[in-house]
């Protein structure tokens, strides 16, 4: 984090984890698991638990340096559950819903999150005061339990950040080089005269056709999108609009997407358009 500007600047972090809510649906079919839980293991460790993901840990590295200018790390703990009650008037299924942090740091409701630090969302709340120019780095981790570090933020922590760096660096340097395969060569290799001049520039484009490469894997996500389930809805949840069995994709029942995609146009969701497969398998193979 930095602070541009010419005055001091407090920054409320929270890095948030977060377990897919498919406990609530009802169904029964593929990827209905059982609810998962995290669960505090420390003042700056977090308990992962999940039925077919098995346990993993998310940790936060403590404050550094001077403790004035910063505020302890606290583990904020809610369900990843909507707040019915305020959105519907109706029941929640528990008194800790998914607006849980923002209740907790601009409302100040202490009680908005689950005091016994246990949920299904969680956030590492830290405070941050940023004086005109200050960057500040905070480090966090998420591991497996069967590959543990010997300490989250040692020497180990930064021998694998740069070691994914120079993956990532060689990846790219392949990918858009001159001397990288014709299919994922990029255009901007191809016929480059050496003089100072392109050179300088061909820095630049690589650049730039780094950030658009990024934005593609940015892009994916997991795409779960169950056509029959859609139009009937779900056992759990109220009855969708009647309209809905003869809107967009209703005539597509044989269509059971459950996968990670890249996704063009993310608002559509969770609507198929016919040209979308191709725009997907177009935008996903450079980089894979």
């Amino acid at each position: 984090m930095a602070n541009r500007g010419p005055e001091p600047a407090t920054l409320h972090l929270l890095p948030t984890l977060w377990f897919r809510n498919t406990w609530s649906w009802g169904c029964r079919h593929e990827g209905c698991e059982v609810k998962p839980k995290l669960r505090a293991v420390g003042e700056t460790r977090v308990q992962c638990d999940h039925a077919t993901l098995g346990r993993y840990f998310f940790e936060v590295e403590g404050v550094q340096g001077a403790a004035a200018t910063t505020k302890a790390v606290e583990l904020l703990f809610t369900e990843n559950e909507t707040n019915v009650a305020k959105l519907f008037g109706g029941q929640n299924a528990s008194a800790f819903t998914k607006d849980a942090f923002h209740e907790r740091v601009v409302g100040g409701r202490r009680e908005a999150v689950n005091p016994a630090r246990v949920g299904t969302k969680c956030a590492a709340h830290q405070v941050l005061v940023l004086a005109p120019g200050e960057e500040r780095v905070v480090r966090l981790r998420l591991y497996a339990d069967t590959g543990r570090p010997a300490e989250g933020f040692g020497k180990n922590f930064t021998q694998v950040f740069a070691a994914r760096r120079g993956e990532a660096n060689q990846f790219f340097d392949a990918l858009l080089g001159s001397a990288g395969r014709n299919e994922t060569q990029s255009p901007f290799a191809r016929g480059r005269k050496k003089t100072a001049a392109v050179e300088i520039d061909g820095g630049e484009a690589r650049r730039i056709a780094r950030q658009a490469y990024a934005g593609l894997l940015w892009s994916k996500q997991f795409y779960h999108y169950v056509v029959p389930d859609w139009l009937a809805g779900d056992p759990a949840q109220p009855p969708p609009p009647a309209g809905r069995k003869a809107g967009r994709n209703s005539d597509w029942p044989h269509l059971f997407a459950r996968d990670v995609l890249s996704m063009p146009d993310k608002w559509e969701y969770p609507w198929v358009r016919s040209r979308k497969p191709t725009n997907h398998e177009w935008k996903s193979h450079p980089a894979n």
